[in-house]
């Protein structure tokens, strides 16, 4: 049986991904399953990939417009290889 996300749980996560936790730390803190949180953090983020906190001195690796080719192209055929996405891009 599913165990639904009550509307205070769901306030409460929101208040700590604000805070700057991440999924394990949040299923950890609240006792939830770590695939409920991404769930829900996916759900609030209308499916879109999650952005890098502001913090973060990582560069990134991908154009914001080869990202989203990438995404077209796996919509497409889930099963694209490498070889293939250099080919085109």
């Amino acid at each position: 049986m599913t165990k639904h996300l009550s509307e205070r749980q769901k306030a409460l996560i929101k208040e700590d991904i604000k805070c700057g936790l991440n999924q394990t730390q949040i299923s950890n803190k609240r006792n939830i399953s770590r695939n409920t949180v991404q769930r829900y953090i996916l759900k609030l983020n209308d499916g879109s990939f999650y952005e890098r906190k502001k913090e973060s001195d990582r560069k990134e690796l991908l154009q914001p417009n080869h990202k989203i080719s990438l995404i077209i192209e796996h919509t497409k055929d889930h099963f694209v290889t490498l070889p293939i996405l250099q080919k085109n891009y």
